[in-house]
């Protein structure tokens, strides 16, 4: 039996295409309201080697990525808040990823 949740390979284009691993994806992704920012799902591994994600945040502005910490879990839903990034795992576990005016996340 496999896996419920999806991966995926990604491939950007634009004006501004950051240098991202191309494989290892969640297929979820949310652009920010203005557009200016676009939030994206990694998997990741927690410190026990269980299930984890990590959101990567493409600034188009600064043209700048941050990544969160790893969040564990499996992630299945992805948006934004006007206090930031919103996420939500499997089994119900939620929160907020603070994005601030300068597009930075918490590192």
């Amino acid at each position: 039996m496999g896996s419920p949740f999806n991966s995926c390979d990604i491939e950007l284009s634009g004006p501004w295409v950051p240098e991202l691993v191309r494989s290892g994806w969640l297929d979820l992704a949310a652009p920010s309201p203005d557009g200016r920012y676009l939030a994206l799902v990694r998997w990741a591994t927690n410190a026990q080697g269980g299930p984890a994600f990590q959101l990567a945040v493409l600034d188009s502005t600064s043209e700048v990525v941050s990544w969160s910490e790893a969040i564990p879990g499996c992630c299945v839903r992805v948006g934004w808040s006007p206090n930031g990034i919103t996420w939500q795992a499997y089994e119900g576990s939620s929160g907020v990823v603070p994005v601030d005016v300068s597009g930075r996340a918490p590192r």
